[in-house]
């Protein structure tokens, strides 16, 4: 399992898409727990629901959903065996990434990989202005990272195996993806399929 940590705008989503390619198959924690919260019928909103469950379940309410999601796609990957492994992207908690690593086993018998990605300030606000159809100034977006730091973002990155460094060019991207997949980590290049852009 590769776990894609980094602030918001670092480019998670889109490593994580780069990895379809190379069959993996892509848990994105926001969307993921969105859906999981579609899906419970709940009445409240999806921050209230979340401060619900942590009251009520305790502060990995989210996590363990996050785990029960691996889980699914595990029996997937390691049943059909035409999946190399697993992505979870989008964690910016400390907390979060070592009870995922500490609750899900190996995946294909490899050992979990976290890998920080981050980006200049002036990239990672546009990028998040334009993900959240936003126009929030540095001033806010820096608010917004303060958050990140709280929860852990700078823990991530000391604990992280690799870093990745996103300097806006998709193909800058793509070729430090491969070089890390394929050169470091050992994963096979996909069966004769490279990376698509």
């Amino acid at each position: 399992m590769i776990l894609l940590a980094g602030p918001h705008g670092a480019g998670k989503t889109k490593t994580a898409e780069m990895l379809l390619s190379q069959r993996f198959t892509a848990i994105d924690l926001g969307p993921t727990l969105r859906a999981i919260h579609c899906r419970s019928g709940s009445s409240l909103d999806f921050w209230a629901w979340i401060k619900h469950g942590e009251t009520k379940q305790g502060p990995h309410f989210t996590d363990e959903l996050i785990v029960e999601e691996i889980f699914k796609e595990r029996k997937t990957v390691e049943g059909e065996g035409a999946y190399q492994g697993i992505v979870v992207a989008g964690s910016r908690s400390a907390r979060g990434v070592r009870y995922i690593t500490d609750r899900v086993p190996r995946i294909n018998g490899r050992k979990h990989t976290v890998v920080f990605l981050d980006a200049p300030p002036e990239i990672l606000l546009e990028r998040y202005n334009c993900r959240e159809g936003k126009q929030l100034t540095a001033g806010e977006f820096s608010v917004l990272l303060e958050y990140d730091v709280a929860l852990g973002l700078e823990t991530i990155r000391s604990i992280a195996d690799f870093y990745l460094w996103n300097t806006g060019s998709e193909d800058d991207l793509r070729r430090k993806l491969e070089q890390l997949l394929f050169d470091e980590l050992q994963y096979t290049r996909n069966y004769g399929f490279s990376i698509k852009k």
